[in-house]
């Protein structure tokens, strides 16, 4: 993981993995109040005979950050590696707003690696709370409010995704685009695959990701207002 200053004329290397094929790293977000780091971090690498390690294992990493001396040297600290339901594949997506939860997916405890749910857990990786049970679930982000948050699944629909949006308690369902589904005018004329998106400030837009192949990762990026 590198930090860059923000006018690129420095930058710095704060995260190191060891340099072989189980280990690497995803995903590096700051906290709001830019206190701590959290990434998401391979620990064995993929089995593609073994369901439930088809995309291999991974933590979630959580460390203090600092910046020391008349030059201000990012430094991390206090590194936790945390996997909350055992060797799994997660992915986390950053802190909440308040910063006081870690909000990730999980295929844990699952028949697969693709059976992926929506969670959160404090920082300390107890407190695990999923919001979704069943499909295909992944690529989620907060409103800057943290009232609510999108997420991307299957649900409703097996080929392809689409982004879905529910409450930060995980009520109040509903689907958001309707691109795999040929009845609907939104319909992308072939299947896609949805994935991270970003709120405007006023958070009533965002934009995202739109796959139109998995193997080129061919794609776009769409603008929606939920």
């Amino acid at each position: 993981i590198w930090l860059i200053r923000v006018d690129g004329r420095r930058v710095y290397k704060i995260f190191p993995p060891p340099q072989d094929k189980d280990h690497g790293v995803i995903m590096p977000r700051f906290s709001p109040d830019g206190r701590q780091v959290t990434w998401t971090n391979r620990v064995r690498r993929p089995n593609i005979l073994a369901a439930k390690r088809i995309f291999g294992y991974w933590n979630i990493n959580v460390a203090d950050l600092r910046f020391e001396g008349p030059d201000s040297v990012p430094v991390l600290s206090r590194i936790r590696e945390l996997r909350p339901e055992g060797p799994a594949f997660y992915e986390g997506y950053g802190f909440s707003p308040d910063g006081g939860r870690i909000l990730l997916c999980s295929s844990a405890g699952q028949r697969s690696a693709w059976d992926q749910r929506i969670c959160t857990m404090d920082t300390s990786g107890v407190a695990l709370h999923r919001l979704t049970e069943k499909d295909y679930n992944e690529h989620a982000f907060y409103t800057p409010d943290g009232k609510h948050l999108v997420w991307m699944t299957n649900a409703g629909n097996r080929h392809g995704t689409d982004w879905w949006m529910m409450d930060a308690a995980g009520g109040d369902k509903r689907r958001l685009t309707h691109f795999n589904d040929k009845k609907d005018p939104q319909y992308a004329g072939e299947k896609v695959w949805c994935g991270m998106g970003s709120f405007n400030a006023a958070g009533d837009a965002f934009v995202g990701g739109r796959q139109v192949s998995l193997i080129s990762q061919e794609g776009q990026i769409m603008l929606v207002r939920p």
